[in-house]
């Protein structure tokens, strides 16, 4: 059993959410973000899970583009902290990009189908 310092749920319904949600993270955290763009502040959250040692959990709830997963310039997932960090996406999509199925090959990925009401709750 794992124990995490730092669970963070993000809406990944769209970019601009996705955006917002850490955005409030990081002034959360005491990271100064002000004035920064959308870009720059996913930058710099991605940089600090890549530099922490404390382990951690990402919740992407809801994800609508998998492109929001990649650790590309446009996704929020950081590069290289398998060891560290975990990622727990919820989508409604049926399948996912190429892309992202290129992140899911070098990552321990387990694709669920939907849940039933019960299962769910």
């Amino acid at each position: 059993r794992r124990a995490y310092g730092l669970v963070v749920w993000l809406r990944a319904e769209s970019a601009e959410a996705l955006a917002a949600d850490l955005r409030s993270v990081a002034n959360d955290c005491g990271i100064g973000v002000q004035g920064l763009r959308s870009d720059q502040v996913i930058a710099e959250m991605r940089a600090r899970l890549y530099r922490t040692r404390s382990p951690w959990l990402l919740v992407l709830d809801n994800m609508s583009s998998s492109a929001l997963m990649s650790s590309s310039e446009k996704g929020v997932l950081p590069r290289g902290c398998v060891s560290v960090g975990h990622v727990l996406v919820t989508s409604r999509m049926a399948t996912l990009s190429p892309e992202a199925q290129r992140a899911d090959a070098h990552a321990n990925a387990l694709l669920l189908g939907c849940l039933s009401i019960p299962e769910s709750l």
